[in-house]
């Protein structure tokens, strides 16, 4: 914790045990809860953290049986929200006759189809620019670095038709 933020929480811990104090609330109380605040690491995010610079690719690119390339989507890293149509139903049934608790639940629902809808469009042009790079880079794939390609200092007119259909 800074020391600013600490000394914050002493300024406030003398003011309430000094001023404004709360009833049921004494001083060795707000000792506890300041010391309880100072004992919290300053970057909460690193106790669920799992593995240090681990990344995981959205795609695996692997060589298939024809000579082609096989470009799928990783399971870990693909989100999959679903919307369960029966529950859906069955709560817009009991709530058919609250006006604002079904506007609510539709707003919630349509807001739940964009999302699907927003992830499934990220989803292709994920796929769509892998297949791309992939096109590009094939002798870099099957022969390694000495024939990779460097498109990003060679201007290349396909580039910004990659998103394309052709």
């Amino acid at each position: 914790m800074s020391i600013a933020a600490v000394n914050a929480f002493n300024s406030l811990v003398c003011a309430i045990a000094g001023h404004g104090r709360r009833p049921g609330v004494d001083e060795d109380d707000l000792r506890d809860v300041l010391r309880e605040i100072r004992a919290l690491g300053p970057k909460p995010r690193n106790q669920f953290h799992s593995g240090a610079g681990r990344h995981h690719p959205d795609v695996l690119i692997k060589p298939s049986p024809d000579g082609r390339w096989q470009i799928e989507f990783n399971p870990e890293t693909l989100p999959g929200p679903l919307i369960n149509q029966t529950y859906f139903l069955e709560v817009s049934r009991l709530t058919a006759n609250y006006a604002t608790h079904k506007a609510f639940l539709n707003e919630c629902f349509n807001n739940a189809n964009w999302l699907i809808r927003s992830l499934d469009q990220r989803a292709k042009t994920i796929l769509k620019v892998a297949a791309e790079i992939v096109r590009q880079q094939d002798a870099f794939l099957e022969h390694g670095v000495a024939h990779c390609s460097h498109s990003i200092s060679e201007p290349s007119p396909r580039r910004s038709t990659c998103m394309r259909r052709p």
